[in-house]
């Protein structure tokens, strides 16, 4: 994975013109110029949703089987309606993704990395079960999985409203009239029955009330924002701190690393994969100040009496000290 380096300046700090977008990778097909239509034989005209399956169909946002059915009824799969998003969404399709890493390829997998950024339930999730059965690896995807509808609501709610908790996507779903929900006794959270499965033609209605509600612009900051932001509260000040960012380590979207210069010299370093590790250069007063300021930024729990005590002990020592939320080993701190 080649990696992109980018500058930028606070105050006097050199700022990116850049975004996680620009980590180097090809692109998932753009399907979205198709605007044919062939009928499926399981799909007639009186079908409640033969208007909304043939707008997906002529937009590619869906495929049919090989021989010629759409099978309407079925479950949708989380692979399914992760294609029929990144479709959907401009910004999804456009934007990068990079090869999976660790498990073999999987169908959806182009279209899962889209979302990796973007914090949803499934940006960095296990994606498949892998088991060694009579000495052979069996890797068994959950992508295959039929999506639920609470799943669907939560996505659509973080994506969309910038808030993935249940019922914060369930009331989105509500207010923008992209539900009604069912018939089923109960509260507006019951009615929309987050666990009922999604078939196909019930996704496929969800998306073209969006379409028709224009609800296609995502409002949920990436990854990177926001620890861009973080860096610059942290740094904020007249003094000359240069920071320079790498995106795309080891194959991984998320992965990122913040180098922070202080008069020519190294002054923290950053690398997120998966957990955040910084590492301190310099020892001083401010370092530790903007240290903890970051940390606090990015997200660690624990208070900023403990963060300090753990730098000031073993800054500099084989030491290792652990709180709650931190480890603490020499200048290295991880969370």
């Amino acid at each position: 994975m080649k990696k992109t380096v980018t500058a930028f300046l606070i105050g006097g700090m050199l700022l990116s013109t850049g975004g996680i977008g620009s980590v180097e990778a090809s692109e998932v097909k753009n399907v979205s110029s198709v605007k044919t239509f062939k009928d499926f034989k399981d799909v007639k005209p009186d079908y409640w949703a033969y208007q909304e399956i043939k707008w997906a169909q002529s937009e590619g946002m869906i495929d049919g089987n090989s021989d010629g059915t759409f099978r309407p009824s079925n479950h949708l799969t989380q692979g399914q309606f992760v294609k029929i998003l990144v479709n959907f969404l401009p910004e999804l399709k456009e934007g990068e993704k990079v090869k999976e890493s660790g498990i073999k390829s999987h169908w959806a997998s182009d279209y899962f990395m889209k979302l990796e950024n973007y914090e949803t339930i499934f940006s960095n999730t296990d994606r498949a079960d892998i088991k060694v059965v009579k000495g052979k690896k069996v890797v068994t995807y959950k992508w295959d999985e039929p999506i639920t509808r609470g799943q669907v609501a939560q996505i659509l709610g973080k994506l969309l409203n910038d808030n993935g908790s249940l019922n914060s996507s369930i009331d989105f779903m509500y207010a923008n009239n992209v539900t009604k929900g069912q018939n089923i006794k109960g509260d507006k959270y019951t009615k929309y029955n987050p666990n009922g499965k999604l078939t196909r033609a019930e996704a496929v209605a969800f998306f073209k009330r969006l379409e028709d509600l224009n609800l296609k612009n995502i409002k949920s900051k990436t990854t990177f924002d926001k620890y861009k932001a973080a860096f610059t509260k942290a740094y904020r000040s007249n003094e000359n701190f240069q920071i320079i960012y790498q995106v795309g380590n080891n194959g991984l979207y998320d992965g990122m690393e913040f180098t922070v210069y202080k008069n020519n010299k190294v002054y923290h370093h950053f690398v997120r994969i998966g957990s955040n590790h910084l590492t301190l250069l310099d020892g001083s007063d401010d370092s530790v100040r903007r240290a903890i300021l970051l940390m606090k930024e990015l997200g660690n729990k624990d208070s900023e009496a403990e963060i300090k005590k753990g730098i000031y002990k073993t800054y500099k020592k084989l030491d290792e000290y652990k709180t709650k939320n931190t480890v603490f080993f020499n200048s290295e701190i991880t969370w």
